[in-house]
């Protein structure tokens, strides 16, 4: 009961200072929300000081250790197939090296590859084509390709063939790290992804030296078709594609660009449900056009 008195005479005594000074009542309410807004202010400022921008570029960047790299030019492809056959010529044909080691389990298709290439060493700066078809034709590359691996059917996903991809991944790349414990390796083979982590798995190679090409090739897919569309050259798109290469990629909309123009500015919903130019078709002709690929290549094989 004294309580309530008590507190009923406060309320009183409140009231009447209200009524008294109305501004002063206003400022008795604004102090506890200022304090709370400065203590919430003063805690932003102190986690601001603690995230300094050393502390911000180490959580999107990772640190890479330094390396002992292989002295020379000489690379290695692994796979004598349409897609090893193909680094090769790109290779050499762009002068990035001159000095090139093919392998294969197909020795007598592996002969007949680095014979072929040996052929066009008039035009392709006196190429040096190692002959040897065993896995010491390998030793001490600076790079390493590989793209042994299992081909994909017709409207097979690249994760359907992991498996047997990775049993040879297992098989080949430990022995290629012994003959070249210096060199960087890029592993090509189908799901890139999965089995660059593979051969990191089995090898213990850090990640600057046991990589894929990622999304590459769909970035190169996505940049094309945008050129098309919107008539240009492809050299005048920019743009990217994340997440893992093949299906479950990732196109990034807002690093679209034509001509230096951000595509996103002029349509904010593009690539989204809402967008009414329907840009999405864009990335599923980038996962459409790999089947394509894989489509034709099965029946020209048959």
């Amino acid at each position: 009961m004294q309580d309530a008195a008590k507190n009923k005479k406060q309320e009183e005594s409140q009231k009447k200072n209200c009524e008294a000074d109305a501004p002063s009542t206003k400022n008795n309410e604004a102090e506890p929300l200022n304090e709370c807004e400065n203590a919430v202010q003063k805690k932003s400022e102190e986690e601001a000081q603690k995230l300094n921008p050393t502390s911000f570029r180490s959580i999107l960047y990772k640190t890479l250790e330094k390396q002992e790299f292989q002295p020379g030019n000489k690379v290695s492809v692994i796979g004598a197939g349409a897609v090893g056959m193909g680094c090769a010529i790109a290779l050499l044909a762009k002068g990035i090296t001159n000095n090139i080691a093919l392998y294969d389990l197909k020795k007598d298709l592996c002969a007949a590859e680095c014979m072929d290439l040996e052929h066009g060493s008039l035009f392709l700066n006196n190429c040096n084509i190692d002959h040897c078809t065993s896995v010491e034709c390998t030793k001490d590359s600076r790079v390493v390709v590989v793209t042994a691996g299992v081909r994909c059917n017709q409207n097979e996903s690249r994760l359907k063939v992991a498996q047997k991809s990775a049993g040879i991944i297992k098989e080949i790349v430990p022995e290629l790290v012994k003959q070249s414990p210096k060199g960087v390796f890029i592993i090509v083979s189908n799901p890139a992804d999965v089995m660059a982590w593979v051969a990191r798995k089995v090898t213990k190679l850090p990640y600057e030296r046991c990589f894929s090409p990622g999304c590459h090739l769909d970035t190169a897919r996505f940049r094309m078709f945008i050129a098309q569309l919107v008539r240009v050259s492809t050299r005048s798109v920019h743009g990217f594609v994340l997440g893992e290469h093949g299906d479950s990629s990732v196109p990034l909309w807002s690093s679209v660009t034509v001509g230096g123009t951000r595509l996103q500015n002029m349509l904010p919903t593009i690539g989204t449900d809402k967008d009414p130019m329907r840009w999405s078709n864009v990335h599923e002709s980038v996962v459409d056009s790999a089947f394509k690929v894989i489509a034709g290549h099965v029946w020209n094989r048959r």
